[in-house]
């Protein structure tokens, strides 16, 4: 079989019925579904981190800084 990652079928699964939304494109359908998923697992961090004790503000700061690294956008911004 050909290697994906981990996540990958259940990822295109969901964006083929999100594909069949109000979008122009199906490309658009899909970046769009990224970044949406992105911004789930900048919440999990979230959560993640007030689940450890910190404090409300400082999770969210970490949260911040989760989403703004670039591994994470060059992953999430490219859907293939």
């Amino acid at each position: 079989g050909v290697a994906h990652p981990p996540g990958y079928p259940l990822y295109t699964f969901l964006v083929h019925f999100f594909m069949k939304g109000p979008f122009d494109t199906p490309a658009l359908a899909a970046s769009f579904f990224s970044i949406l998923c992105g911004l789930g697992a900048v919440y999990c961090a979230y959560r993640i981190f007030l689940l450890l004790g910190i404090n409300t503000l400082l999770s969210a700061l970490g949260a911040f800084f989760v989403g703004l690294g670039q591994t994470f956008w060059n992953q999430m911004i490219v859907p293939e």
